[in-house]
């Protein structure tokens, strides 16, 4: 029986083959409209055209409708995950090609997350200003190339509170992992070893820290919520004899954020918190941020300076604070013995209108001075981006979003392959820049333009 477009229009041949290929959906199974058909009629026999100006086309009705999940018929996730990466269609088309820098995984990332689940991992706080700010800030710093030089041979690996890595990215906590692929938290520690990196996992993790440590294979830090005395202290020990390396105290969640995009979609938690399974505790009491219902965190005793003493006399493991963004809390953190600071704007997620993180990251590294190492996640993209924030005096990056993304898309093999584009651009942007150790970067690899970040301005009075 030949497929119908909406209207018992029959799909022309261009069509089907595009629907049999994977690239277009199935009208049989979702609805679409059939101006989109109209709008996607390709050039004689140009199905590749179909494919890129598909993907183009990111807000297009009928991606929407493909990645609803509330109100219409949608194929299964597995289905239309391996439809769109050009994997386990017997005998179909493959895609046109296989992504080639994050960006491509993002956009066929959006295609295969329902639409709440993927509003959910993109949205920013409020006007979504600092989100935004965050990736302009690195796109407004400039590379200054360096040629004559024998690069040939170029160390790209690093270390980390002294755990060596293979690369200068690291895996950002960040929760609720299910919301991608089934297999959550464990699909992305397997990636993350894969490409013999670190990975952050959160406190919000719907997949528990053992469970993510024994199916983990490349080094494990735990992120740490404090949500009062006794959860901390029990989830510190468990981390500890789980065999994670570090605690990753997040900082800058004092309140809840909710997100407008999630308002507007009545965004409602689907996935379990791994970390507490079992434990007969409402999810306001033991989540300190996004995975609240409602965004309703109920009240714990907060976390100061002072208790700092207090968490780190319950591990001999280093500790992170993650959220620091001035000189100011740089400086009260080295003088209470942190070992590491970890500049990030959440994604943008909690307070909006501030700096990009990579413009907070200089005056942390100058606060710092020497007695912590830094890092930087928030609106890394790119290779060069890596570059630019171990020139400003980062030790390594790390990623958010873009797991998700490759989570989406192929599970660990996809986390696996966001990271090895990185690891490749990285490589390419020390060739061309005239480095050959990403743990000497010579002085003047990075042009700061006027007025960028804190440079040329100043602090209200």
């Amino acid at each position: 029986m030949p497929r119908l477009k909406p209207g018992d229009t029959p799909l022309s041949e261009e069509e089907d083959a595009a629907v049999a290929a994977g690239i277009l959906a199935d009208p049989d199974t979702i609805e679409l409209d059939a101006e989109w058909f109209a709008g996607a009629q390709p050039a004689a026999q140009a199905l590749p055209h179909i494919v890129e100006e598909y993907l183009r086309e990111r807000e297009n009705q009928t991606r929407e409708r493909v990645h609803r999940n509330a109100d219409g018929p949608h194929l299964p996730a597995q289905q239309l995950r391996d439809r769109v990466a050009g994997i386990g269609n017997s005998g179909g088309y493959p895609m046109a090609n296989d992504p080639i820098n994050l960006y491509d995984y993002e956009a066929r990332a959006k295609l295969v997350l329902p639409h709440n689940n993927w509003e959910f991992i993109e949205a920013g706080s409020m006007d979504e200003f600092t989100t935004k700010r965050n990736r302009s800030a690195f796109e407004d710093l400039k590379l200054r190339p360096r040629f004559l030089r024998d690069v040939q041979e170029r160390k790209i690996s690093t270390t980390v509170l002294g755990q060596e890595i293979s690369m200068p990215v690291m895996v950002a906590p960040a929760g609720s992992h299910m919301l991608a692929h089934p297999d959550g938290e464990v699909g992305t520690a397997r990636g993350a070893g894969m490409s013999d990196t670190l990975m952050m996992l959160s406190t919000s993790s719907n997949y528990s820290m053992e469970e993510v440590s024994e199916a983990a294979s490349g080094p494990l830090w735990f992120q740490l919520y404090h949500r009062g005395y006794s959860f901390t202290e029990m989830l510190v020990h468990r981390a500890e004899e789980a065999g994670f390396k570090a605690i990753v105290l997040t900082i800058d969640t004092p309140v809840a954020s909710p997100k407008e995009r999630d308002l507007r979609n009545r965004y409602k938690r689907e996935h379990d918190l791994g970390n507490f399974r079992g434990m007969d505790a409402d999810r306001s009491v033991i989540s300190g941020t996004d995975e609240t219902e409602g965004w309703d965190v109920s009240y714990a005793p907060p976390i100061t300076w002072r208790e700092l003493e207090w968490l780190r006399g319950l591990t001999s493991l280093p500790l992170v604070l993650k959220g620091v963004r001035t000189s100011e809390d740089a400086y009260e953190a080295v003088e209470h013995g942190v070992d590491g600071l970890l500049v990030s704007t959440h994604g943008g997620r909690q307070l909006d209108m501030t700096m990009g993180a990579i413009e907070m990251v200089p005056e942390v590294v100058e606060a710092a001075r020497g007695r912590a190492e830094v890092y930087v996640d928030s609106g890394v993209r790119r290779g060069s981006d890596v570059i630019k924030a171990l020139a400003l005096g980062a030790k390594a990056v790390a990623i958010g979003r873009p797991l998700f993304w490759g989570l989406a898309i192929d599970g660990a093999n996809g986390v696996h392959g966001v990271l090895e584009l990185l690891r490749e651009e990285v490589d390419r942007a020390m060739a061309f820049t005239g480095q050959s150790d990403v743990n000497a970067l010579e002085p003047g690899v990075v042009q700061i333009p006027a007025g960028w970040g804190a440079f040329g301005g100043t602090t209200a009075p």
